[in-house]
């Protein structure tokens, strides 16, 4: 009923992907805490994958969509759990609370989720699901711990156990990803239709808004993201998808990922050697953030950072060691200008033309 796409961390990312070896014998559960608008689970694990600044991972991120994006091999160690013991022996699952989300589905997901690991490895029972709490008295996951979004621990489990959906009007089989929105592409213009009453998330859509045209920003399995509104919008409210041309599908090159970007072009895309390049291209303190990433895109793309001329300094003209050594501020005496000479690899200088044209030269670059 949900599909487990890979998202790995590169191997090379030891801060947060180590590499050492479990068997899972647990499901840990959390909730992501962060409400913002498309803080998703594609983009937790987008996250995860360009190099998150946090010595934090998990294994699952889940939301309100059929795709449950995998960040960590299940037989590898995260850094969720908060102790080595919940690190050492459990996978950890974030279910995204953002704002713009179903709560209740992305629960049922995380349901479903959890049955089919349940059935992968025989060593996880229901009685070993359990909370970040469990392991390190975190008030997480703090909506299913309060019930404040009508779901509690009690009925989560219970739907672990029994398969049934929780208090969420789900179909029986949860369409594909591309069911409902198989027909709209992104880059496509569609027409909101005037019959349109609330976006996606449940605010009110002005009145204004309706009937005129707007571009896809990016899709879901049963709702549209408008560019010009910026807004998410059912697929039973546009109108108008088949009539438009689809964009062609975006090559590797074209990634929105510097992480993508960069393996298409064959280059270490780990976070060290993207820290590195950053240095280079004049983004300071990197930190992997998605404005970074998108800025050493654009650099990357844009080819080689281009290096200054070095600037020359002093007397260009002048034939005089002496000379040269006074414009630059530097002593021209005889026994300074001998360890000048030797600092440039001129042995036993005692200051003949030669030698004073060669220390000069030197100095020059």
């Amino acid at each position: 009923m949900v599909k487990i796409i890979e998202m790995l961390i590169p191997a090379s990312n030891k801060k947060n992907r180590p590499g050492t070896k479990m068997n899972p014998t647990s499901v840990t559960i959390h909730e992501t805490d962060n409400t913002n608008v498309r803080a998703n689970a594609l983009a937790h694990a987008r996250l995860q994958q360009n190099g998150n600044s946090r010595q934090a991972s998990w294994h699952l991120s889940v939301d309100d969509e059929p795709e449950v994006y995998q960040s960590l091999p299940f037989n590898e160690v995260g850094y969720h759990a908060g102790t080595t013991s919940g690190n050492y022996n459990s996978i950890g699952m974030e279910i995204c609370v953002n704002s713009d989300g179903d709560y209740k589905k992305a629960v049922n997901n995380a349901i479903q989720t959890v049955k089919w690991l349940i059935n992968k490895y025989p060593s996880i029972k229901a009685v070993n699901v359990v909370q970040h709490n469990h392991w390190s008295g975190k008030n997480c996951p703090r909506n299913l711990r309060s019930g404040a979004k009508g779901i509690k621990w009690d009925a989560f489990i219970k739907g672990v156990r029994d398969g049934k959906k929780v208090e969420a009007s789900m179909p029986a089989k949860p369409p594909k990803y591309t069911s409902t929105t198989g027909s709209i592409k992104v880059g496509q213009k569609v027409t909101l239709k005037k019959s349109a009453k609330n976006y996606a998330t449940g605010e009110s859509i002005p009145s204004q808004y309706k009937g005129k045209s707007y571009t896809v920003q990016q899709r879901g399995s049963n709702r549209v993201l408008l560019k010009e509104l910026y807004s998410w919008v059912k697929t039973s409210d546009i109108s108008g998808a088949a009539a438009s041309k689809p964009k062609p599908k975006p090559t590797a090159t074209a990634s929105g990922s510097v992480v993508d970007w960069m393996k298409s072009q064959r280059m270490n895309s780990s976070y060290a050697n993207r820290k590195k390049l950053a240095g280079q291209y004049g983004i300071s303190n990197y930190e992997g953030t998605a404005k970074q990433n998108g800025q050493l895109l654009a650099k990357l793309k844009a080819g080689k950072p281009k290096q200054a001329a070095p600037v020359k300094k002093g007397n260009q003209t002048t034939s005089s060691i002496v000379d040269y050594l006074k414009s630059i501020n530097v002593n021209s005496g005889f026994s300074n200008r001998k360890k000048l000479a030797a600092k440039h690899g001129i042995k036993n200088y005692s200051g003949t033309a030669a030698q004073n044209a060669k220390l000069l030269k030197n100095m020059r670059g």
